[in-house]
């Protein structure tokens, strides 16, 4: 392999490696299903005779499942993996 040079990894990089991996999978399997969840939620919310506040749950509905979405994109762009240390006993990764 000529121009190429061998790069060694480091166990950080092989961790973000693996928070990339999962972030794909995640983003491949559930996007789907929220954007099930907003298009049968506007409809809902879109059809004749439905109660305001019926609208208005739905409306909530669908900007957290867009929400949701937003940050499975986050964590397929994540450059640090930090451990989140605000819930203890939990290894869980900051994306923010």
């Amino acid at each position: 392999m000529r121009g190429r040079t061998a790069r060694s990894t480091t166990p950080d990089d092989e961790l973000l490696r693996g928070v990339h991996m999962a972030a794909e999978t995640l983003q491949h399997h559930l996007n789907g299903r929220l954007a099930e969840i907003v298009l049968r939620a506007e409809r809902l919310r879109d059809a004749p005779g439905c109660p305001a506040e019926s609208q208005a749950e739905l409306k909530h509905i669908i900007a957290a499942a867009l929400a949701c979405s937003t940050t499975l994109g986050r964590v397929g762009r994540v450059r640090r993996v930090r451990t989140d240390r605000r819930y203890p006993g939990l290894d869980l990764v900051d994306v923010t």
